[in-house]
Parts: C-alpha cells; sequence; structure tokens
C-alpha cells in the first residue's frame, strides 16, 4: 500500500513538472509573437503583415492581419514574394523566414517552366493545380512527384547535384512552387480570400516537412525531430522550399 501511495505521488509530481515545461515554454512562444506582433502593426507595411502570416498560422491576430494585407496591399510598388530555404528553429519548432518582395520592375532571373509547379486560387477561392481543377487531397501525391522526379521525366524538375556535408553528394531538385492569386481592391466582392491563399500555403508547408521526415528516416533511421542541427540542416538542404507568392490584380 506505501509503495503504491509512493508511486502515484511520483507520478503526480512528474506530470506537474510536464505542465509547469509546457506552460513555460508555451509562454516564451507567445510572449515572442505578441512582441512580433507590436512591432508589425507599428510598421503597418505590407511585408511585415505577410510575414507574420506565414508564420503563425494559429495565430489570435490572424484575421487582422488578414485584412491589413488588402489595406496595404500595392500592386505598384509589390507583385512578387520570394520565399527561399527556411531555416529550422529546434528550440521552438518553427522557421526563420526570407522573404523577399520584388515590385513589377524587378528580375527574377530566369525561369525553367518544367521547374515550376503551379497552384493558382482563382476569385472564389477555385484552386487549380497545374492549370486543372484538382481536389486537394492529390496535392500532395502531385507536389511529391514534381519535386521528386524518381524517372527523371523531362516534364518534371529538373536536377543538380549539390555536396552536402553530411550526406555526400546527392541530386537536388531545382523545383519551386508558385501560387499566385487575384487580389482586387478593399469592396470588391470577387477576389481570393487571404485565408485561403494562406491555407495552400501551408499545405504544401506541411508536405515538404513529410517529405523532410521521410528522408531523415532514410538517410538516418530517425525522425526529423530527433536529429542533430546539423543533420536537421542537410535534410532541409535535401529537401528544400523555394516559393514565389504572386499578388495579381485586375
Amino acid at each position: 500500500m506505501k509503495f503504491k501511495f509512493k508511486n502515484i505521488i511520483l507520478l503526480v509530481v512528474a506530470l506537474l513538472a510536464i505542465l509547469w515545461l509546457y506552460r513555460f515554454f508555451d509562454g516564451r512562444h507567445n510572449e515572442v509573437e505578441n512582441r512580433l506582433w507590436k512591432q508589425t502593426i507599428e510598421r503597418n507595411r505590407f511585408e511585415d503583415y505577410f510575414r507574420f502570416a506565414l508564420k503563425y498560422k494559429d495565430s489570435k491576430y490572424l484575421n487582422v492581419a488578414f485584412d491589413s494585407l488588402t489595406a496595404t496591399l500595392n500592386h505598384d510598388s509589390i507583385c512578387l514574394a520570394v520565399y527561399n530555404q527556411a531555416i529550422y528553429v529546434p528550440s521552438f519548432h518553427e522557421y526563420n523566414l526570407s522573404v523577399e518582395f520584388l515590385n513589377p520592375y524587378d528580375n527574377l532571373g530566369k525561369i525553367t517552366k518544367r521547374n515550376v509547379f503551379n497552384i493558382s486560387i482563382l476569385k472564389g477561392d477555385h484552386v487549380l493545380i497545374e492549370g486543372v481543377k484538382l481536389d486537394l487531397v492529390n496535392l500532395k501525391s502531385e507536389l511529391e512527384k514534381f519535386l521528386r522526379n524518381p524517372k527523371n521525366e523531362n516534364y518534371l524538375s529538373e536536377k543538380r547535384v549539390r555536396i552536402i556535408k553530411e550526406l555526400g553528394r546527392r541530386e537536388i531538385s531545382r523545383g519551386l512552387i508558385w501560387i499566385s492569386g487575384d487580389f482586387n481592391p478593399i469592396g470588391t466582392s470577387q477576389t481570393t480570400s487571404w485565408r485561403k491563399y494562406f491555407e495552400i500555403y501551408w499545405k504544401v508547408h506541411t508536405i515538404i516537412d513529410e517529405m523532410r521526415h521521410e528522408s531523415a528516416l532514410l538517410e538516418y533511421g530517425q525522425p526529423f525531430e530527433k536529429l542533430s542541427k546539423n543533420e536537421q540542416q542537410s535534410i532541409i538542404k535535401l529537401v528544400g522550399l523555394v516559393c514565389v507568392f504572386e499578388f495579381k490584380c485586375d
């Protein structure tokens, strides 16, 4: 009886410790988010609202961020955003963002058509994947086929050879994901909603995370989150994420 009682006490103490740690790290996360949101509304720029929405998909501020995106988008100064190669931060399980915003006169550089995976969110939030109306449940299989291109099909993304320190010589996809939406001024009924636009991006992000998990198991025999920081970086280099966001207007 005493033994059982002692075990119950130890279990309760362990559960309380876990709860405290959860609240501690969750509090730190919320503190960072609140501070970033305060900076975002003070700057009141499209670029900052966009980065915030990319980073915090479950934020309580998200609806306000979406409204602010509509209010601050100037098609004469911004038409594209390029999100190139996320960098993993294990302590918060989130990503530092490297986003470059381009105006209509900037040169994106030469892009081969076969290396672009097109996702279009039309007015009314209708979604086309590679120009075809497909159920979003097919997005993972289509995107994975495009990026991995196991049979080197000439209509899927090209590959380039890269030396990754931890893995050696590897073939890396040159593919990028192009997400476009029709964003018209405030008061226009027919437009792409920012919620749908980011929902599609978050689905893409989840698919890339799943591909990284699969590659981590294949290369290291462990899940991605169990790898060291250097090992995680090597998987990110192997399964990259490059998104081009296009903001169209009639």
